[in-house]
């Protein structure tokens, strides 16, 4: 996943992932992350899902929701 840092440059990490029962993809982050305090800021994200065989998703979507 990559957010956006104040200043307009990326973050990107590794996150691992469910996908929930409403079809929503699910992530948790700990409380004090920069990715979690980026999302708050500016909603915008990316994220590339898939590895094996060339299969992958893209999706364009409004920003997470935080909870919790």
């Amino acid at each position: 996943m990559s957010t956006v840092h104040p200043d307009g440059s990326p973050e990107a990490a590794v996150i691992q992932v469910t996908l929930g029962n409403d079809l929503n993809i699910v992530f948790d982050s700990f409380p004090g992350s920069r990715k979690l305090a980026n999302i708050k800021r500016d909603s915008r994200i990316a994220m590339v899902i898939g590895w094996n065989e060339n299969v992958t998703v893209q999706n364009r979507r409004p920003g997470p929701t935080c909870q919790g």
